[in-house]
């Protein structure tokens, strides 16, 4: 076997491997409002229906019935009573829902790690073209070992996907396949419209290369690679556009509000240091090389590392501009930023290693990336990935245990846990935050006329923000014992209870734990 062929076979088992880490490492869990958002609405296409409905909310009497029944991640529809809207960009949503149409709830889980097998091929195929097999190979494995790749590729969510799709675009036009990067533009799009800058300038770029590489008139080159790339993004822009009519009214509206409140260029420091130290603390220094690849690079391979690091600022810009988040996490928003700068900072490594080294660079190239990566996988960030398993089986224990041990028709009052029980197994919620204080306990009795039982599903460290909001009420006071514990971090307390237990009877607490899962 060749040494380029043991390098690729080296990558192709690297992608394999992080499909494999990805899908036994999944969370296995709709919970908080990104990923309940995104669920749900894979659930609700899966239907053939445009967006999730409360027959509850039409017929219950508090206040702001439409609103209280959206749950986490949704908003009350302008248009539709009784109808709830994304928060998040629905378009990664429509991806998702052949997949559960055909495999059921379980089957949001299924694009992450395909996604997370695609991002690191892409990753090996472009630092090969860049400089070498061996590069490739180094790039890969940076990619696969970065923490906030491992992070977001055991979820629910459409950042892996977003990054495997972007990736896949910037090959297609370094490669100078017009058709296939309008294709993988419009897709991108599509699961994440706010990155239209970048999809601008991956168009131009492909259409520029195109014309470096002909050796004809130029400007007719670059006018039809540049018309082929945006009509096949038409498709996926039109989608994007529709679903955004359909929902909000109008083609440029999204769920996320006013734009004049979340972007800002007062945040824009804030978000370079925050977003950059970010960047560097879980990718290593290395990762600073990257911007020196197009003097390290080969010649001919120059242009296409200074299309990258303009494809990587693209890629970045709207999210620097964007309401700052002190966590380490929403470094997410960047991942295929980030990922291309991996595969950069490879090349260049290597690029550099074999012009100071001619006999030795390879192996010393690669002890460098190695380095690189064993301070990714040694970062305190990279073992919340690992974390992220158990931390999250208490969304979907709980969503079990409410299909399995509560009536089909109860109606379950939570915030955080809203949106999973609304995924799976579909049952109608209150979300208590967004109900009337003084509602409360007219709510519990209305629902109980109406015999559908409430269930009060809080994590433990909502219960004093719950006892606060409903103080003077009898059930805001969570003062019986809950029917069940979950994990130790989440209580469900049934207010049929309550008044057993003050009359002095036993309300017995079953404490229930996620079973080990098998590897």
């Amino acid at each position: 076997m060749t040494s380029q062929r043991a390098a690729t076979l080296m990558a192709l088992m690297a992608a394999v491997a992080m499909g494999g880490f990805t899908w036994t490492w999944r969370t296995g869990a709709v919970g908080g409002s990104d990923s309940a958002c995104y669920a749900l609405m894979a659930r609700v296409f899966a239907a053939g229906r445009l967006q999730p409905t409360s027959a509850l909310a039409i017929v219950a009497p508090w206040p702001e019935a439409t609103l209280v029944a959206a749950p986490a991640g949704f908003l009350p529809s302008a248009a539709t009573a009784g109808a709830a809207v994304p928060v998040c960009a629905p378009g990664y949503s429509l991806l998702l829902a052949p997949f559960v149409f055909l495999g059921g709830p379980e089957a949001v889980h299924v694009i992450p790690p395909l996604a997370a097998g695609c991002l690191v091929w892409c990753a090996f195929l472009i630092a090969r073209r860049l400089h070498s097999a061996w590069a490739g190979v180094g790039a890969a494995v940076l990619v696969a070992v970065n923490p906030i790749v491992l992070f977001q590729a055991v979820q629910p969510m459409n950042d892996i996907t977003t990054g495997a799709l972007w990736l896949a675009a910037s090959l297609t036009a370094l490669t100078l396949r017009p058709l296939a990067t309008g294709a993988l533009v419009g897709l991108g799009l599509l699961v994440r419209p706010n990155l239209a800058l970048a999809g601008a300038g991956i168009v131009l770029a492909g259409a520029w290369l195109s014309a470096r590489g002909s050796t004809g008139a130029r400007g007719p080159v670059a006018i039809r690679a540049g018309l082929i790339a945006a009509t096949a993004a038409m498709p996926g822009v039109a989608a994007a556009l529709m679903l955004n009519a359909a929902l909000y009214g109008s083609p440029l509206q999204s769920g996320y509000g006013s734009l004049g409140q979340l972007f800002a260029w007062a945040h824009l420091p804030v978000n370079l240091a925050h977003y950059g130290r970010a960047w560097v603390m879980t990718s290593s220094p290395l990762v600073v090389a990257a911007v020196a690849a197009p003097w390290l690079v080969r010649r001919e391979r120059r242009a296409d590392s200074v299309v990258l690091i303009a494809v990587a600022v693209l890629l970045s810009a709207v999210y620097l501009v964007y309401r700052p988040f002190p966590e380490w996490w929403y470094l997410r928003f960047l991942l295929p930023a980030v990922a291309v700068s991996l595969v950069l900072a490879a090349a260049a490594a290597m690029a550099a290693a074999t012009r100071l080294m001619p006999t030795y660079g390879v192996p010393v190239g690669l002890a460098v990336i190695a380095a690189a990566a064993s301070w990714s996988l040694r970062a305190p960030e990279a073992r919340a990935a690992h974390g992220l398993q158990k931390l999250e089986s208490r969304f979907a224990l709980t969503a079990n245990l409410v299909a399995a041990r509560l009536p089909a028709d109860a109606v379950v009052i939570s915030v955080w846990h809203s949106g999973g029980v609304r995924f799976w197994p579909g049952t109608e919620v209150m979300v208590w935050d967004a109900l009337d204080p003084a509602w409360l306990d007219r709510a519990v009795a209305w629902l109980s006329e109406q015999r559908r039982p409430a269930a009060i599903v809080v994590e433990q460290w909502e219960e004093e923000p719950f006892r606060r909001r409903f103080a003077g009420q009898a059930f805001g006071a969570l003062d019986w014992p809950p029917r069940f514990d979950v994990d130790r971090r989440v209580r469900i307390y049934l207010p049929a209870d309550r008044a057993r237990y003050l009359a002095g009877g036993v309300v017995p607490t079953e404490s229930v734990f996620a079973p080990r899962r098998s590897r």
